[in-house]
């Protein structure tokens, strides 16, 4: 994808399946739903990992920690790639990537083809080329100017 497509948020194709959609390149709105999407991924994780047998007050220490841990969670951070880089991430970011174009495809139904190896691989060399070979470059230098006028 060239930089004018980039610009004009151009589509970019993905076949799953038999079924093809046009992926979009995420957006500042994307990428901080993507952030929430982790983040409260992060929080119900930790929330399932409490058995029913632990006191109020492990409960309670628990997801303040946890609840800290998340708000360093994002699109960008280490431990958010490793999110995006399993079957829900990967299917999170399509379905990010495809709902303003695909607005009845939902979320499962997107999950349930990434399972498909060939499907797995073809979303990430779509993403890839939507985003800048992966680099969200529009969005992450925008963050990163922030961030290093912070510093």
């Amino acid at each position: 994808m060239n930089e004018s497509q980039t610009a004009t948020a151009a589509r970019y194709p993905v076949k799953i399946g038999n079924v093809e959609l046009l992926m979009s390149p995420m957006s500042d709105k994307d990428i901080s739903e993507i952030d929430n999407w982790l983040r409260a991924t992060y929080l119900a994780n930790a929330r399932a990992s409490l058995n029913g047998e632990t006191n109020q007050a492990l409960r309670n220490e628990t997801i303040a920690v946890a609840s800290k841990e998340a708000m360093t969670i994002s699109l960008f951070s280490e431990h958010g790639k490793r999110m995006l880089g399993t079957v829900d991430g990967m299917a999170r970011l399509l379905w990010q990537s495809v709902h303003r174009n695909h607005p009845t495809v939902t979320y499962e139904e997107l999950r349930a083809q990434l399972f498909d190896p060939s499907n797995l691989n073809a979303v990430n060399e779509a993403f890839n080329k939507a985003n800048n070979s992966g680099e969200g470059k529009n969005h992450k230098s925008k963050r990163q100017t922030k961030k290093k006028a912070k510093r």
